[in-house]
């Protein structure tokens, strides 16, 4: 069912705690599922042609071979994930992780996500280790998508609490929807382009993220790759605290998936 010529989001959570994506009735798991499968079956025929793959091996097993992601971390990975429709933004926001080890930038699917005054788009839809095209694109009416989110804050609010880190992300369901400013776009550049020259693409056990605070809120990056070498993941981790804190952030926090 479509709000006028809009889709309808919503989330709902499942029997572990995880959330789930459902668009105009559908889960989006499932469409996204439905997509793959010839794709996977088309690899499977390729392997078996080329010998690489027992006759009986079954590749449809790679489509939709997602799981959900919990409450609190697709709820920050949509609102930091949100740019303006002039923004030059490139953020790309993970939907699934991998339906075996639980990690997202194993296997899944991402997007990208922008608004307008009256309407939030998602668009460019992209597996992270395939070339399959999705051709999918979803237009939500902001005030329902903004519904939606608080929805899934309210979910998200209790997971916030761990043992080892106090519950910094304020009030997640009153969070307002806005981009990240301009300043704060071009300090993550700037930390992302610090990471690409450290370039942990071999010596990387997980990915994760990390908070700050600036102006009284918090904001998240993802993509943070963990040294297996302790002493490198903690002079990086310095170096970005130090950048963090010449720009007039507080709080730096760096987390990882069990948190």
């Amino acid at each position: 069912m479509k709000i006028g010529n809009c889709n309808r989001l919503d989330f709902k959570e499942s029997d572990h705690k995880t959330a789930v994506i459902t668009i105009d009735g559908r889960k989006l798991l499932d469409i996204i599922r439905e997509i793959e499968l010839p794709y996977a079956e088309e690899e499977g025929r390729l392997a078996k042609k080329e010998g690489v793959a027992e006759e009986d091996e079954d590749y449809s097993d790679l489509a939709g071979a997602y799981g959900h992601l919990s409450a609190k971390v697709l709820f920050d990975n949509l609102k930091t994930g949100i740019s303006d429709c002039g923004s030059s933004h490139d953020e790309r926001v993970y939907l699934f992780c991998c339906g075996d080890c639980g990690e997202i930038f194993c296997w899944t699917v991402s997007m990208k996500v922008r608004m307008d005054e009256h309407y939030v788009y998602w668009y460019d839809f992209k597996h992270e280790h395939r070339n399959w095209e999705y051709n999918l694109s979803y237009t939500f009416e902001k005030t329902a998508y903004e519904a939606a989110l608080r929805k899934l804050g309210d979910l998200a609010k209790g997971q916030y609490i761990t043992k080892s880190k106090p519950n910094r992300l304020r009030n997640l369901s009153i969070c307002p929807l806005t981009p990240d400013p301009p300043e704060i776009l071009r300090l993550k550049e700037e930390i992302r382009q610090f990471l690409r020259e450290v370039d942990f693409q071999n010596d990387c056990i997980y990915a994760a993220w990390f908070t700050f605070d600036y102006n009284d809120v918090t904001y998240r990056m993802d993509n943070y790759a963990l040294a297996t070498d302790p002493a490198r993941m903690w002079k990086a981790e310095g170096e970005i605290t130090e950048r963090l804190v010449q720009f007039g952030a507080s709080n730096v926090l760096f987390w990882d998936r069990e948190d």
